[in-house]
């Protein structure tokens, strides 16, 4: 949430998502859709707006981030 606020964001977050190593935006969140509490963010019915990122390091590692906010 702080990340969020100092990008600029001034709605209001109902989460994060972070995943690493996952080679496609697929994979990644398959992998949070089958995590109950992940899903549950994923589907929250407040939810009206994301943010989605990806950094990869210089050893190829993948990292993934959703912020989630109404």
């Amino acid at each position: 949430m702080d990340r969020a606020r100092r990008a600029g964001f001034s709605g209001n977050v109902l989460g994060e998502l972070v995943s690493e190593t996952y080679e496609s935006e697929v994979q990644t969140i398959a992998t949070w859709m089958g995590n109950s509490a992940q899903r549950a963010l994923l589907l929250d019915p407040e939810a009206q707006r994301i943010g989605i990122g990806v950094f990869q390091e210089p050893g190829n590692r993948l990292w993934w981030t959703m912020t989630i906010a109404d």
